[in-house]
């Protein structure tokens, strides 16, 4: 994928084939590539912050 915010429905699609996803229809595409721009600019914006999460574990690993 791009390394810009110009993700196409067929960065999409082509992801989708590859990890032999359920395809997502037509009519939810314009959804699906809003929230996957907005995700891409949040990690952009969490990289810039450098912030350090080296010894950050999820909960998961301490529920018995």
């Amino acid at each position: 994928m791009p390394e810009n915010d110009e993700i196409s429905a067929a960065d999409v699609e082509a992801f989708i084939r590859l990890h032999d996803l359920v395809p997502i229809p037509p009519d939810l595409m314009p959804r699906v590539l809003a929230m996957v721009r907005d995700h891409r600019e949040s990690m952009r914006r969490f990289v810039e912050a450098e912030i350090d999460c080296r010894d950050v574990f999820p909960a998961q690993v301490y529920h018995a």
